[in-house]
């Protein structure tokens, strides 16, 4: 399934289980375990990843590693006929083409879910690193 094909729910689990609220995380585990395993790949679990890749949620798990700086996912995403994955992705990034993109669009309702993936990497990055490479 592609990933704008869910409804809008699923969307708005995944905005929380990304700020962190380990109850919707759990009902997605449940499910929508495909995105339970984008949120742990976001927040930087490699095996999220592979296990999305595993299971042929291709878009989600290419998806995952772009934003883990993947040069080849990235390459991937952009390489699409459909110009929505390289966009949303670029727009998880706070890339201005990317966000401009899905508030000019019929995919507006995905700035959210892309400003709680950007919010979420964020934190990991501070968390993985140390403090005087942050600043």
């Amino acid at each position: 399934m592609s990933i704008t094909e869910y409804p809008a729910d699923v969307y708005a689990d995944v905005i929380r289980a990304l700020n962190g609220n380990d109850r919707v995380f759990d009902a997605l585990l449940e499910t929508r375990p495909e995105w339970a395993a984008f949120v742990n790949a976001v927040k930087g679990d490699r095996e999220a990843v592979l296990w999305l890749l595993r299971y042929r949620f291709s878009e989600l798990g290419v998806m995952a590693n772009a934003l883990n700086d993947e040069p080849k996912a990235a390459e991937w995403l952009q390489a699409q006929t459909d110009p929505f994955l390289f966009l949303f992705f670029r727009a998880a990034k706070g890339e201005p083409d990317g966000l401009s993109f899905l508030e000019q669009t019929r995919y507006k309702t995905f700035l959210p879910l892309a400003k709680a993936i950007r919010q979420a990497r964020k934190i990991r990055i501070k968390n993985e690193t140390f403090w005087y490479r942050v600043f």
